[in-house]
């Protein structure tokens, strides 16, 4: 069975890209931009990771972390930002990982590997 992740992105392009390739990496992917679906997704597909853009309107990605870390503890949720000084933030708010955009796709990806195996 293929590994699920959600990706929550605000550039519907970078989410299209991201979808594609990560499907192509064998993944089971779904995404969106809209973070009223974020929640209802995640219930849903109950993935094996998230990656939620940081600084999302109308969203508190933290506490959206913890949320998800109560329901479903053996998630992973990564962090992307183009604000590298959400990296320090992001781990103390009990992400499991940070990546600063722009991003190298294969540094992406092989840390979604590292993360879930």
């Amino acid at each position: 069975m293929k590994k699920s992740i959600i990706i929550v992105e605000t550039d519907q392009s970078i989410l299209d890209v991201l979808i594609i390739l990560l499907t192509e990496e064998g993944y089971h992917v779904k995404g969106t931009v809209k973070f009223q679906e974020v929640e209802t997704l995640v219930n849903i597909e109950q993935p094996k990771l998230v990656i939620l853009e940081f600084k999302l309107k109308g969203l508190d990605a933290i506490k959206l972390c913890e949320q998800f870390k109560r329901e479903f503890p053996s998630m992973v949720i990564l962090a992307i930002s183009c604000n590298e000084d959400i990296e320090t933030t992001s781990a103390i708010s009990g992400f499991d990982g940070f990546i600063a955009k722009p991003f190298e796709i294969d540094v992406l990806a092989r840390t979604i590997h590292l993360m879930l195996n």
